[in-house]
């Protein structure tokens, strides 16, 4: 892409003296800026890189070492079972769902508190204790993430996004490698009663010297008929990482299409270079460029909802409905993006379905992410957030009070992070593009607003209140990271719908587009603490055949002193867990805690606790967990 040709209207010549006069002027309506926040720059990302590598410990605590270039940044140490989701043995709950917890197996063993660091070489240290202060295994094997967020930064304006709240913005890469955000539907007018536009800008310019440096086509005759007013997607993710970053330029782009009857998607492709959006007409189910998706059974279809991604050569729209006096309905689409063919429907009304003093209503799911690791489903005005499998199978939901995206402070009784309506008030959420499966959720509170930051099993990792970001209306977050220049979070913010006619609401001095892009440097990472498992206590038997199934035998000798030896066998590798219990149920030792290949192997218990404390007299449980295999047997000290 070599050049843009640019329709700039006269309101907006003006628009970065409006601009800094309006985040001035109406702070005390919640607006979008104030005298130390408003926005003060508009450049290229500053860049935070981390680096991090595999750590061999014996004993804890541990000391993880890691650089950080480009930026200052809070650092925070997040530390995991090293387990993946298809070895986890499956969700249990206890009383209210508590996500970390998988048939006792705790995923989530550390979270720090964040600690701000200059670039340069540091080091982090994990004591070896769990959420709950239990000590773990210091020869298991676990896996550990560097997040570095510069929360302290000055605002940078990057790019222009929606024109309205609860809109979507895509990224895209020309072929150049410049970073675009493209920003469309229904309410993208440059005028009050102009044509509506697909807006492209270019992430990095310097909107505050050249407000109107954007490309605006013209999309009133092409999309109009048939798009909505929100969700832009690439067709064809491209980028680093083993997540989604962006889409192309020129290429093919997704929105979703609802006209009250129809509800679903349209295909278009987006040429900057010639000035066209063309729409796919030979595209969908219905004969117009539209792909139609109706999954309700029962008729009650009175609203869908306003998100769409897509994975893998299918659509995933989050449908919901408000019931009635009809069931509610809460739902995930899933589609062929070719033929339409709707190849399945996951239901997620038993999380997602509330009563919002109007009956049997569902407010969410609102938006969608969809990526290798599941589908991300994020609540509209409601604390529910969940994460299934691409199977459909709960994986977490973080309503439970914790003050993470969520709806209270169990110890406050308060909406710590908003008081809005319901819930800290979200309308939109991304899941990471590097392959950890990480939740971004962005959150309007009164006063504030923060991204809400959860880990691969829904653990709250961190709250980001920005010091200096403008108060109002998130929308829209995103990360990309890659080791790159556009690396980053990205965060929409700015008036709700514009003109200042809701009591929530920013006037719009500014002329369209009315919300902005902003930057911060952020950077995750993740390694290895013994990654092959340090000095274990399992020793693998020299057997002829493998196993056939699981087995765990009885101590022998028992009784026994000063030790007993306990032989178990796997029919194929598997996650391991092998613990020594008092009668009470409290641990006493670990003996082994890591990855096994298939065969037969013996551990031996010398009648210690994790300190090398000797222990007395009485009988002990042992427990063998192996995959969806655990059994509990009992063994007798006798000194």
């Amino acid at each position: 892409m070599r050049s843009f040709s640019m329709k700039v209207g006269r309101q907006l010549r003006t628009s970065a003296a409006m601009l800094l006069f309006s985040v001035g002027t109406v702070f005390a309506q919640g607006a979008i800026g104030a005298e130390d926040n408003q926005i003060t720059e508009s450049r290229m990302p500053t860049v935070v890189t981390v680096d991090i590598a595999d750590v061999n410990s014996s004993s804890f605590p541990v000391n993880i070492p890691f650089s950080m270039t480009g930026s200052a940044a809070t650092v925070y140490l997040a530390v995991y079972t090293n387990l993946s989701d298809s070895e986890l043995p499956g969700l249990t709950t206890r009383g209210e769902i508590n996500w970390h917890t998988y048939q006792e197996v705790n995923y989530a063993l550390h979270v720090s508190a964040g600690s701000r660091f200059e670039a340069g070489s540091h080091s982090l240290s994990w004591d070896g204790t769990d959420i709950d202060g239990n000590a773990v295994d210091p020869s298991g094997s676990y896996r550990y993430y560097v997040i570095a967020l510069d929360d302290q930064a000055p605002i940078n304006m990057v790019a222009y996004t929606n024109a309205r709240h609860t809109a979507e913005s895509a990224l895209a890469r020309d072929g150049n490698g410049d970073l675009f955000t493209l920003t469309g539907g229904g309410a993208s007018r440059l005028t009050a009663d102009g044509p509506r536009h697909m807006i492209i800008s270019k992430v990095g310019t310097n909107w505050l010297e050249t407000p109107g440096a954007y490309q605006s086509i013209d999309v009133e005759d092409e999309l109009m008929t048939v798009a909505h007013t929100d969700d832009i997607v690439p067709a064809q993710w491209q980028g680093g990482g083993n997540g989604k970053q962006y889409g192309s330029l020129p290429g093919d782009f997704y929105g979703d299409s609802w006209d009250g009857t129809v509800y679903g998607a349209v295909k278009f492709n987006v040429d900057p270079a010639n000035g066209q959006v063309t729409l796919d007409r030979n595209w969908g189910t219905e004969g117009d460029g539209r792909m139609k998706f109706a999954p309700f059974s029962d008729g009650n279809y009175k609203n869908g909802s306003t998100g769409i991604d897509s994975w893998d050569g299918r659509l995933y729209y989050p449908t919901y409905d408000r019931g009635g006096d009809l069931p509610a309905h809460s739902q995930v689409g899933i589609q062929d993006a070719a033929t339409g063919e709707v190849i399945d429907v996951l239901d997620i009304s038993e999380w997602n379905v509330i009563d919002v003093g109007a009956g049997n209503q569902a407010f969410s799911p609102h938006d969608i992410w969809v990526d290798a690791t599941g589908v991300y489903v994020v609540g509209y005005a409601a604390p529910l957030h969940v994460k299934v499998t691409l199977e459909g199978e709960l994986m977490w939901t973080n309503n439970n009070g914790d003050g993470f995206a969520d709806s209270r402070n169990p110890d406050t009784g308060e909406y710590d992070f908003g008081s809005f309506a319901l819930t800290p008030w979200n309308t939109s959420g991304s899941g990471s593009k590097d392959g950890h499966g990480f939740a971004f959720i962005p959150l309007l509170g009164a006063t504030s607003a923060t991204v809400d930051i959860l880990g691969p099993d829904g653990t709250g990792i961190l709250h980001m209140l920005a010091s200096h970001a403008p108060a109002h209306w998130p929308q829209w977050v995103e990360s990309i990271e890659e080791d790159g220049p556009y690396d980053g979070l990205y965060w929409d913010i700015g008036s709700r719908r514009g003109g200042g006619t809701d009591p929530m609401d920013v006037p719009d001095y500014t002329g369209f587009p009315a919300r902005q892009a902003i930057h911060f440097p952020y950077d995750s990472k993740s390694a290895l603490i013994n990654p092959g498992g340090a000095a274990t206590a399992v020793e693998a038997l020299d057997l002829a055949t493998l196993p056939s199934s699981h087995s765990l035998d009885d101590a022998s000798p028992n009784p026994f002193n000063p030790e007993a030896t306990i032989r178990f066998s796997l029919p194929q590798d598997e996650q391991v867990v092998l613990q020594v219990f008092n009668l009470q149920g409290q641990l006493v030792k670990t003996l082994h805690q890591g990855h096994v290949a298939a065969g037969t192997y013996q551990s031996v218990w010398d009648g210690t606790d994790e300190t090398g404390a000797s222990m007395a007299s009485g009988v002990y449980l042992y427990n063998l967990q192996a995959g969806r295999f655990s059994q509990t047997k009992k063994m007798t000290l006798l000194k």
